[in-house]
């Protein structure tokens, strides 16, 4: 007995097919990385695609009334939040 299942795109094709077997390896990789070493600066990207905080005001109700410079650097702070700092050197 074939055991068959259906998938979100519409075919129905068997646990053990080739097809199956390529759609759920491929399902885990969102793409080629050419830089796996790559480490993303939170920091940076927040400052670039989110400069006025408005991401962290909603979301982060605490950090809300903080200015539009230091909304993404909270832990300096002296406003009784205690924040963490970063567990890795952003530079």
């Amino acid at each position: 007995m074939v055991n068959t299942c259906f998938h979100a795109d519409g075919h129905g094709g068997t646990v053990n097919g080739n097809r199956d077997f390529f759609h759920q390896v491929t399902a885990a990789f969102p793409g080629n990385n050419t830089r796996p070493s790559r480490i993303m600066n939170p920091l940076r990207q927040a400052h670039r695609f989110d400069p006025a905080g408005d991401y962290v005001r909603r979301y982060v109700p605490e950090l809300a009334a903080h200015s539009r410079t230091s909304i993404h650097t909270p832990w300096p702070l002296d406003s009784g939040l205690a924040y963490p700092g970063p567990l890795v050197e952003l530079s």
